[in-house]
């Protein structure tokens, strides 16, 4: 069964399941060979791939991004 982060709550599950999504992105390459062939990948942990430790930064990382794009439209 896979290991992946769960939230402590429901309340922040957007930005949570962004942050999986983009890390899952990343680690995409790597998850497919291990799949293909477990010995070709020396490591692949839940932790090194969600690192679910920043998952809380997101939501002020999402409102930084809004308000930049924000200032950047006319008014």
């Amino acid at each position: 069964m896979a290991q992946v982060p769960k939230q402590d709550n429901d309340f922040d599950c957007g930005p949570f399941m962004i942050h999986n999504v983009g890390r899952l992105s990343r680690s995409f390459r790597n998850i497919v060979n291990f799949l293909k062939d477990p010995l070709s990948t020396p490591t692949l942990e839940a932790s090194t791939i969600w690192e679910p430790m920043y998952a809380p930064a997101k939501r002020p990382e999402l409102e930084v991004l809004a308000r930049r794009l924000l200032a950047q439209c006319p008014a």
